[in-house]
C-alpha cells in the first residue's frame, strides 16, 4: 500500500466514494510505527489515492490517473523500440 511504501505519518486524500470506503476499513489499513490521517473534504480524483506526508515533501500519487499516465509512457516507449524510432 502507498502508505507503507512513503514509511511517515501521513494525510490521505481521495474522491468522496473512496473516502467512504477508507474510512469504514481503516483497520485493515492501519500500520502500527505511524499516524495516518484521513483528508476529510473529497478531492476531485477518478479513483484511488493520493498520499503527502505531514510537512508536504513527499506525496506518492497511486490514482487511477496516474496510472494511466505511467501505463501510456510505457507502451509509448515499448511501440517506439518496435518501430525502431528510439
Amino acid at each position: 500500500m502507498s502508505v507503507q511504501k512513503l514509511g511517515e505519518e501521513c494525510i490521505v486524500y481521495a474522491n468522496e466514494k473512496d473516502l467512504a470506503y477508507l474510512k469504514e476499513n481503516m483497520e485493515q489499513f492501519a500500520v502500527e510505527s505511524f499516524k495516518v490521517k484521513l483528508e476529510k473534504s473529497p478531492v476531485d480524483l477518478v479513483g484511488g489515492v493520493t498520499i503527502m506526508n505531514l510537512n508536504g515533501t513527499k506525496t506518492i500519487h497511486n490514482t487511477l490517473d496516474s496510472r494511466l499516465k505511467e501505463a501510456k509512457r510505457r507502451l509509448s516507449a515499448t511501440v517506439a523500440e518496435k518501430l525502431g524510432v528510439i
